[in-house]
């Protein structure tokens, strides 16, 4: 004969316990394949409010680009196309004043 093993029960006899930390409901049986305390671990890890680098002359320029197209409609995404477009076209001479913004953020970073 074959032995069969019992669906293992909670204290109150259900198969199924709350998780602590997500509050999803898991077969116990399946309890400790659970991984949500990883998931949040990963999640607490990261800092979106630490800055990796200081901005750049180019976002300098983007940020100031954007208040000025703020009154024309347009999509978001053309006025960023034709940003770009238009900090390739410039010349270092009309850069500069975007350059020494950064590079004073820069400095002070």
């Amino acid at each position: 004969r074959k032995r069969v093993r019992a669906i293992l029960r909670g204290p109150d006899g259900s198969a199924f316990k709350k998780c602590e930390y997500c509050g999803l409901t898991v077969a116990i049986a399946l309890a400790d394949m659970h991984e949500c305390l990883l998931l949040v671990n990963k999640r607490m890890k990261s800092n979106w409010n630490v800055l990796d680098q200081p901005r750049s002359a180019f976002r300098f320029f983007m940020d100031e680009y954007m208040k000025e197209m703020e009154c024309e409609e347009g999509n978001a995404i053309e006025m960023d196309n034709r940003g770009c477009e238009i900090w390739k076209i410039m010349s270092d001479k009309e850069r500069e004043p975007y350059v020494v913004k950064a590079n004073e953020l820069d400095s002070a970073y």
